[in-house]
């Protein structure tokens, strides 16, 4: 999907990113967009919605580390930049409340009910 997006950047990193994002703002969705396709997803197939829907990679530019709970067999935390940080962790309580689409009506899909 991203080859061409991909094209000139050999490594993606803070230096590069501004870049990169202006070559895939088509795929640009706001968050309101993204709740309601989660949701709607949900009522049809709540399992695989689950599954498709689940972020997968939080990349911090500014401080320089990747997260990863990406469930197949590609490792992205091994391909970082020189001086980043990358682990295979959960990092769902690092995201900003508004930013957590999977949340609605105090039930959070990917964590249980919301305490």
């Amino acid at each position: 999907m991203f080859d061409n997006e991909r094209e000139g950047i050999i490594i993606l990193d803070e230096k590069t990113v501004s870049e990169f994002l202006n070559k895939i703002l088509e795929y640009k969705v706001e968050i309101d967009e993204l709740k309601e396709k989660f949701l709607f997803s949900v009522e049809i197939d709540e399992d695989n919605a689950i599954y498709d829907y689940k972020p997968s990679l939080l990349i911090n530019f500014d401080e320089k580390f990747l997260y990863s709970t990406f469930p197949e067999y590609t490792s992205f935390e091994e391909y970082i930049p020189d001086e980043w940080i990358g682990e295979y962790k959960n990092f769902y309580d690092l995201i900003d409340e508004g930013f957590k689409y999977w949340c609605n009506d105090n039930k959070n899909y990917f964590e249980g009910d919301i305490s």
